[in-house]
């Protein structure tokens, strides 16, 4: 699932819930929150991010991870998943914090796109 685009864009997924944890223990996300997660993967951080913000918009280029994804959090309406490209996704009009194991490959990309 989603092997080929692991390998082009260099990606590594979390696997560990307890450093996902205490990774956002460390962050500013609070329950007003709406975050956009950059290539949920498998949606371990997905998971969690939705236990602390008010809302998840989970950006996963690869069909079969979004297709995963979907069905993984159909019954959670605080989750948003969208297939798509992030470089090319809308990004909302109002205050939003991104959260993401950032793709190796595409970093100063991403970087770019969210600071302009």
């Amino acid at each position: 699932m989603g092997e080929e685009l692991i390998l082009k864009y260099s990606q590594n997924f979390l696997k560990s819930k307890n450093l996902v944890v205490k990774i956002l223990e460390l962050s500013s996300i609070g329950p007003q929150d709406l975050l956009l997660e950059i290539g949920p993967g498998r949606g371990i951080i997905t998971e969690e991010l939705a236990k602390r913000a008010r809302e998840v918009v989970a950006i996963e280029k690869d069909k079969g991870l979004f297709l995963f994804l979907r069905e993984k959090f159909k019954n959670n309406p605080k989750i948003k998943i969208f297939n798509a490209d992030f470089l090319k996704y809308q990004l909302p009009k109002s205050p939003y914090k991104i959260f993401s194991n950032i793709p190796f490959f595409i970093t100063g990309e991403i970087i770019k796109k969210s600071l302009l």
